[in-house]
């Protein structure tokens, strides 16, 4: 079978699979068998927002606090005194990764990941070798357990553990972001709204030391004193989330690593 049937074939049964009796259109199957990109698909995307929507049923990181997390707000790594706890909604999310165009050979972190939406989709929707989201609290992190073993459970998590001959991550840590170790980062996401100017701070250190040409940053935050610290605004969005009121956006931020270029 050759890999532009090969692809043609599971995407059908991807959709098949996901949403009962939808039929895959004539313009979806023409793009997978000229092998342009199937991530690019609209088709595609919204079949993997059914997937999500399926395997996160009953999973929510909203209205939770955990003993973690009062000690991450004790410690003035929050802006609140209270627990906030907001989510890129997955319109908004796509419309960053149909411009960033994560590859293959990228490795994906989400710092405060709560229960893992972001790194899902992520994972459904790009070609990336890696996806980890880590989060200090101890209830949402057992959110994204909970969805990681429904969503083993299925086809689209079988048809997409490879890419070719490489083999895929999905992973889920509890951990103080500040110590974890994320030194093989190519691309970090941060929902930091929340985010005091000191963790800001001590996060664009940490970042610095990874040292890796291109590492892209995308946070809701603006990084303090970038450019002193070897990076470069690129670009920003601006997008709905879980907590604007109707018409009102947030805004994202993307900065690359280009070392001591400003120097």
């Amino acid at each position: 079978m050759s890999n532009a049937v090969g692809r043609t074939v599971l995407f059908t049964c991807v959709v098949l699979m996901a949403c009962g009796q939808v039929t895959t259109t004539n313009t979806a199957l023409v793009a997978v068998e000229k092998q342009e990109p199937v991530y690019r698909d609209p088709l595609y995307k919204k079949v993997n927002k059914q997937i999500m929507d399926n395997v996160y049923s009953g999973i929510t990181g909203f209205g939770v606090v955990s003993p973690q997390e009062k000690a991450f707000i004790e410690k003035g790594y929050s802006t609140k005194k209270t627990s906030i706890y907001g989510e890129i909604p997955y319109d908004s999310l796509q419309v960053i990764l149909d411009n960033e165009r994560f590859g293959p050979n990228d490795i994906f972190y989400d710092l405060g990941s709560g229960v893992g939406k972001v790194v899902t989709q992520v994972y459904l929707n790009t070609p990336v070798k890696k996806a980890v989201g880590i989060e200090l609290s101890g209830s949402r992190h057992a959110g994204a357990v909970k969805m990681l073993k429904n969503f083993k459970q299925t086809d689209a998590y079988n048809d997409r553990k490879r890419n070719g001959k490489t083999k895929r991550t999905l992973a889920f840590a509890q951990q103080d972001f500040l110590k974890a170790n994320i030194n093989d980062a190519t691309i970090i996401y941060m929902c930091s709204t929340c985010f005091p100017p000191e963790l800001m701070t001590g996060l664009i250190k940490k970042f610095q030391k990874i040292n890796r040409q291109g590492l892209r940053i995308i946070t809701l935050k603006v990084l303090p004193d970038y450019e002193n610290n070897g990076f470069r605004f690129e670009r920003s969005y601006k997008l709905p989330m879980s907590w604007s009121k109707q018409g009102n956006v947030s805004a994202v931020y993307v900065y690359s690593y280009v070392g001591d270029v400003f120097k």
